[in-house]
């Protein structure tokens, strides 16, 4: 973390010690989504546009992530699954159509935490790129389910 003490670059150190006082909870988010092997709960299919805070719950067994991307008009889930599935995905960066729009990477299992993004209209894509530490091939999460879609108006 930086301090203004100690300027960007420049680390600041603390310790953490077992004190007194409130136990710090989680503020509440505009839209909760449960994460768990292997699909999104609660994930809505239309927001509105602006700020929005998704309060992420990872009530699964092994890690998760939420990542979101802004897909061009005309552009859909299949499309991301299509090209996921492709020699291309592997050896290069994702198609021009599609944008990052943020997301949590990753939440353990039992946590939460929240994200707060700032959505344009449009069409929008969430996966789970983690690696199945239960399969031999570490599938990722998304082949396994773990991907969805929204709209933002």
């Amino acid at each position: 973390s930086v301090s203004p003490s100690n300027g960007p670059g420049h680390p600041y150190f603390f310790n953490v010690t077992d004190g007194v006082g409130a136990v710090a909870t989680l503020p509440a988010g505009d839209v909760s989504v449960t994460l768990k092997n292997f699909k999104f709960i609660g994930l809505p299919k239309h927001l509105s546009a602006g700020k929005v805070t998704f309060q992420l719950t990872n009530s699964g067994t092994q890690v998760h992530e939420m990542q979101i991307a802004l897909l061009d008009p005309g552009k859909t889930q299949q499309d991301v699954l299509k090209f996921l599935q492709s020699p291309q995905a592997q050896n290069g960066p994702p198609p021009a159509w599609v944008h990052d729009a943020g997301g949590m990477d990753i939440i353990s299992s039992h946590q939460s935490a929240n994200v707060t993004v700032n959505l344009v209209p449009g069409y929008y894509l969430v996966a789970c790129f983690m690696p199945d530490v239960q399969k031999q091939n570490g599938e990722p999460h998304f082949m396994e389910g773990m991907i969805g879609h929204f709209t933002v108006s």
